[in-house]
């Protein structure tokens, strides 16, 4: 059971949730079912085709929705420079007058 650890996780996962719902909402409305196979050709050999079974397929209302709902509250966690978006691109700009400082400060963000 997920548990959260302070009232901004709690509202960051209440979100999760209702955007979440909406999309299986649409999903179920268009009576959709997509089987997606995946294979690989190398040196002309071909490998066995596997079927795949997590994903978001190519060219889905879902996956713009899922992505937004991932990145969006990245500025909010970005404390130690300024971190800019547009539409899928994103910049995170840190400076110092050490370059050490500023190695140390993007080593620390993904902790």
């Amino acid at each position: 059971m997920y548990a959260p650890t302070s009232d901004s996780e709690d509202v960051e996962v209440e979100k999760f949730y209702e955007e979440t719902e909406k999309a299986k909402g649409y999903l179920k409305s268009q009576d959709i079912i997509i089987i997606i196979v995946q294979s690989v050709s190398f040196n002309n050999n071909i490998s066995k085709a596997t079927l795949i079974r997590r994903g978001v397929p190519q060219g889905s209302i879902l996956g713009p929705l899922l992505f937004s709902i991932y990145i969006n509250d990245l500025p909010d966690y970005v404390s130690f420079g300024n971190c800019e978006m547009f539409a899928d691109d994103t910049s995170i700009h840190v400076s110092d007058s050490k370059l050490a400082n500023v190695i140390n400060k993007l080593e620390l963000s993904g902790k």
